[in-house]
């Protein structure tokens, strides 16, 4: 029989005081997961409540931190390579050049342009001109755009 240390407790007690979950031996001891578990469950609505609060007063650093982990995570840029690459470009777009605004929501922050295939990042650019450069970027779509616009002339 295997001895295993709880987390909590600390006491060594034998590989039949402790469950599984998830084919995973639980690193606490079954007393203390069940005193624990009694523990969240008076409080939780104290504790859903606190975290709610603590939310809406830091909104702001939530989003941040949201956005700077989603474009690590897609295009390997960090925010201060983002916003280095925003300095270079005179914080404009490189299509329609028209400037950004410096209080960004979800709709109007600028978009990192990038290579579907090869993933390589290629500029930033606000919402129109990214998503319209998503379309242009399917050969067949530009195609037959051209196509309809050149027989709707006749």
């Amino acid at each position: 029989m295997e001895i295993i240390k709880c987390i909590f407790c600390k006491k060594e007690k034998g590989e039949t005081e402790y469950s599984y979950h998830h084919n995973k031996r639980n690193k606490a001891c079954n007393e203390c997961r069940e005193y624990h578990n009694n523990h969240y469950a008076k409080n939780m609505d104290g504790k859903k409540t606190k975290a709610k609060e603590f939310y809406i007063k830091n909104k702001e650093l939530f989003r941040d931190r949201h956005f700077a982990s989603n474009i690590k995570r897609k295009y390997g840029l960090s925010i201060e390579e983002y916003k280095k690459m925003l300095s270079c470009q005179s914080n404009k777009c490189l299509i329609c050049e028209n400037e950004f605004d410096d209080d960004w929501t979800k709709w109007n922050r600028p978009c990192v342009d990038h290579c579907h295939i090869t993933k390589k990042v290629r500029g930033i650019l606000c919402r129109k001109c990214n998503i319209s450069l998503a379309y242009i970027e399917n050969n067949k779509f530009l195609q037959k755009s051209l196509q309809y616009l050149n027989e709707s002339m006749k």
